[in-house]
């Protein structure tokens, strides 16, 4: 099948150092599961259109010290970005045969299949990470015409044949958020790398490290990782664990200032963004990786995290705030302490820690098992299998 696959998103690029880390590894592991199943896939970006490369290196800590006004001009750049790259779009896919598939990646106020001049002739998917609009404007505090951004998100996904949620949670509120039928909606969380399974373990003999990778993002949570080190600073072993963070966002201000006022400038280590190739071989030498999603302005924590998926890949133990996915991974085999609102995030750390080293025979059998189960051929095949589905029933 030839499949035309968007990605919207003015910030996401898919270069090696970048600002959205998250989306890019996602955007390439599908695409590569895509190839690897034998389908031709064209990759349209619209940060890689004319004039908008510049967009992708904006921070997204740049536009929480925005005014009203500030933020006012960037939806109106938005809007035009948006003309733009649709007719980029038009004049790209004009005259070329219809793709089977017409993948979209959504964003906020920016929609590349409602210009593609196919969309009428192929099966249209589009792709939800979140309900983009109220995520920008509350969380984020990036957007001040949400009520326009609400009318374009609604469209989107009201125009798609298939929409792909990446959690349960999110798919009920999609429903809530656009009317859209519960049918026309399938849940595909993030998945394991075959990449990461090759990558080999350089953990030494020594104290535990505990590392997080990912955006700095205020729902992470991890100023509770750190409090929780200094608490039991004087609890654990002389050889206490030693925190490793890669990443970088709008939270690191606080986290730098957290460590600084508690003294753990020794035992918290902020290492900044790295190329993913350097960051996979640093968490391979991590005994536990730490995930603390927490809901923000929804009803409920909707992510996929994705970084569970690479903890997971590259064999180390888990902790991390409750989901579906770090549940199913744990049915799996995966080693996973919860914490949450009956557990503290001290006693899973402590026990975490406390767990038995495994022969390195063990770590590699499950490491392959997880990727069997949740790797990204499964999750591509789940979408594959759902558009034959849905469209066998719109052409009845």
């Amino acid at each position: 099948m030839k499949i035309d696959y968007l990605v919207s998103g003015l910030r996401i690029t898919l270069d090696a150092v970048n600002t959205s880390p998250g989306p890019r590894t996602h955007i390439l592991n599908f695409t590569t599961a895509l190839a690897d199943a034998g389908h031709s896939t064209r990759l349209i970006v619209a940060s890689q259109m004319p004039f908008m490369g510049r967009f992708s290196r904006i921070p997204t800590a740049a536009f929480a010290r925005s005014s009203d006004a500030k933020l006012l001009v960037a939806d109106g750049i938005r809007l035009l970005c948006a003309l733009w790259t649709g007719a980029h779009t038009f004049m790209r896919t004009i005259g070329r045969p219809a793709p089977g598939l017409i993948y979209e990646r959504s964003a906020v106020m920016q929609s590349l299949s409602s210009f593609h001049a196919a969309k009428a002739r192929s099966f249209r998917v589009v792709e939800v990470n979140g309900i983009l609009s109220r995520e920008t404007a509350g969380d984020r505090n990036a957007l001040k015409l949400e009520g326009v951004a609400r009318a374009i998100e609604r469209h989107v996904f009201r125009s798609a044949d298939l929409l792909v949620a990446v959690s349960e949670n999110l798919k009920v509120e999609i429903i809530e958020f656009a009317g859209i039928a519960s049918e026309k909606i399938i849940v595909v969380p993030n998945g394991i790398a075959e990449e990461l399974v090759l990558i080999e373990r350089n953990r030494d003999v020594g104290p535990t490290t505990i590392g997080f990778v990912g955006q700095l993002s205020l729902w992470q949570r991890l100023d509770r990782l750190v409090e929780a080190i200094a608490r039991l600073r004087d609890t654990l072993p002389s050889d206490a664990p030693l925190v490793e963070i890669i990443g970088d966002g709008p939270a690191r201000p606080i986290l730098e200032k957290l460590i600084g006022e508690l003294g753990l400038e020794h035992q918290v280590l902020l290492l900044g963004r790295m190329p993913q190739v350097d960051a996979f071989a640093r968490m391979a030498s991590w005994t536990v990786g730490f995930a603390g999603h927490e809901k923000s302005t929804s009803a409920a924590m909707y992510h996929s995290p994705l970084k569970i998926y690479e903890y997971a890949g590259l064999g180390l133990d888990v902790v991390c705030t409750d989901s579906r996915d770090a549940r199913e991974l744990a049915h799996s085999g995966l080693r996973v302490e919860f914490y949450g609102d009956e557990r503290p995030l001290d006693e899973a750390l402590i026990a975490a820690i406390g767990l038995p080293s495994e022969q390195s025979h063990e770590t590699e059998g499950r490491r392959r098992s997880l990727a069997e189960s949740h790797g990204w051929a499964q999750r591509v095949s789940l979408v594959l299998d759902a558009v034959r589905q849905r469209s066998t029933q719109v052409g009845a």
